[in-house]
């Protein structure tokens, strides 16, 4: 899994080899690729960029994504090879916030004339006793610091950078740890009946989950359009396992490449999640 923040760029690098599956594959534009982006439950206008770096074969696939979120990538090469990851995007941390606000684009110098790009160790971190007034978030007391900050001159001891001494900032900060909940499944078509078939789960933490409801799955071609009617089953069996299948389903031929969007909802929460299927036979 890759990680990111929103506003920022995300690169997912990737080899590419030609048919022999052993020679790289160099000198490849981005329009030869066929690329799907995903947040959460639905596709992403995010424009995707592929690039060579240098002429080795090897590539990267960026993206700046614009929200909070799981978002997944699907890559499809002109040799038919699919590379797909997860990315979870979050927001800035606190001290992400920090550098991003007290020392936005140019830094200022110390006496040398150097960029200052260290905070003072000797940060001062005090945990306010008030949400900030119309907080959009409506954090609790609980969730916010006041951070005082200090960008230190270490040519000239005791002097602080001109007009970011005690500078404060008023950041979000998360005090709790949220369990990671996963979204899994697992697809054969059979082209000999001609029938799809699946199962799909939840796990907590690397465990599976029994405590589930229901489950729906959606299978989309490259373009994002919907093959056929959503897929649902609303009994899983006593270890938490949902079954899902179709017959004749439209869009199953031999290189096509299709994309799963996959719901589960528990007795504590709605979890999504894609998978990209490559039909090989």
């Amino acid at each position: 899994m890759t990680t990111g923040v929103v506003g920022g760029l995300v690169r997912v690098h990737f080899p590419v080899f030609e048919e022999d599956g052993i020679t790289p594959a160099t000198g490849l534009l981005d329009g030869a690729f066929t690329k799907v982006l995903i947040r959460d439950a639905g596709v992403s206008a995010v424009v995707v960029t592929i690039t060579e770096v240098g002429a080795t074969g090897r590539y990267f696939a960026s993206f700046t994504p614009d929200a909070a979120g799981r978002w997944y990538l699907d890559v499809l090469t002109p040799f038919e090879d699919v590379f797909a990851d997860e990315i979870e995007v979050t927001v800035l941390s606190a001290f992400d916030a920090v550098w991003a606000t007290i020392l936005p684009g140019t830094y200022p110098v110390d006496s040398a004339g150097e960029r200052l790009a260290t905070i003072d160790t000797r940060v001062d971190v005090a945990v306010s006793t008030r949400a900030a007034p119309g907080d959009a978030m409506a954090l609790t007391p609980s969730e916010r610091a006041s951070l005082a900050v200090r960008v230190w001159d270490e040519l000239l001891p005791g002097a602080h950078a001109p007009g970011t001494a005690g500078a404060n900032l008023d950041v979000p900060v998360s005090t709790r740890a949220t369990p990671s909940d996963r979204v899994a499944a697992s697809f054969a078509f059979d082209p000999t009946t001609n029938t799809l078939d699946g199962n799909v789960w939840l796990e907590r933490e690397g465990r599976l989950v029994t405590t589930v409801i229901s489950a729906t799955v959606a299978f989309y071609n490259a373009g994002g359009v919907l093959l056929f009617p959503v897929l649902v089953d609303l009994i899983p069996d006593p270890q938490g396992f949902f079954r899902v299948v179709r017959p004749s389903p439209i869009g199953f031929v031999q290189g096509a490449q299709i994309y799963t969007v996959m719901t589960i909802i528990a007795t504590y929460g709605t979890f999504t999640s894609s998978k990209g299927i490559q039909v090989v036979g």
